[in-house]
């Protein structure tokens, strides 16, 4: 995507984003602000919360939340900018939220997101942006894709985010699921959600004790998920295969 100003998506977006993705925030990204402004708890104040803000998102008032509203609202009521210029973000929670409840799409059909859907947008918003800040961290030449060098670059990073990559290589071929020699986000997500890979970014939640995620984990093949720990490599080595490194 293109931001406005005449520059490229990526390089202007990285700016707007943060200026030291490779400090993970360094204090730059409010993530309490962020959780703040996506209330997606159970309590009676972000039940409070998520009315207002859906009476003033959905522009329309017909109880169907657009692209292009949740877009609008994004800078201009929940003014979350880092959030706003982050579109795979958006793109992904918008894709993934509006078919948490099928029931619901009786009158305007699968393109939109329904009043019902509005607490899982903010949940996946919230998780698939702390997702991209990783992403951009090890994305180191800012091209929106990985490769294997710089997946192998970001072990210690990956480490203190809470995943101990053991064998960079394999791992790697596995979360390269298409087979294309380079990861893109929506991989990398499968990957990290599977992994329950998680910024300490300090904003009191835990994302991942949401309902909302049941059955994330098994998005992977078991011969995948076994790479992914280390268990495939070894068990290749040991059964006589050659392990992969």
């Amino acid at each position: 995507f293109r931001l406005g100003g005449g520059r490229s998506g990526p390089a202007r977006q990285k700016a707007y984003i943060n200026r030291d993705l490779q400090e993970m925030g360094g204090g730059k990204i409010n993530w309490r602000k962020i959780a703040s402004s996506l209330p997606s708890g159970r309590s009676a104040e972000d039940k409070k919360k998520r009315e207002d803000i859906w009476r003033q998102i959905d522009i329309n008032g017909n109880g169907y939340l657009s692209l292009a509203e949740l877009d609008k609202g994004m800078r201009d009521i929940m003014k979350l900018d880092e959030v706003f210029h982050c579109k795979p973000t958006m793109m992904r929670a918008f894709q993934r939220a509006k078919a948490t409840n099928t029931s619901s799409k009786a009158r305007l059909g699968d393109d939109f997101v329904t009043k019902s859907e509005f607490r899982a947008l903010l949940v996946f918003l919230k998780k698939y942006f702390e997702l991209f800040v990783i992403f951009d961290a090890i994305d180191e030449d800012n091209d929106r894709r990985l490769s294997a060098e710089e997946f192998a670059k970001a072990t210690e990073s990956l480490k203190k985010w809470g995943l101990k990559v053991s064998f960079p290589k394999a791992q790697f071929s596995a979360l390269d699921r298409n087979g294309g020699g380079v990861v893109l986000f929506d991989e990398f997500c499968e990957w990290a959600i599977a992994n329950r890979l998680d910024v300490d970014n300090d904003d009191g939640l835990d994302d991942y004790s949401d309902e909302l995620w049941a059955g994330t984990q098994g998005v992977m093949a078991p011969a995948q998920a076994a790479i992914m720990t280390g268990r495939g490599h070894a068990a290749g080595r040991g059964a006589g295969g050659r392990g992969a490194n």
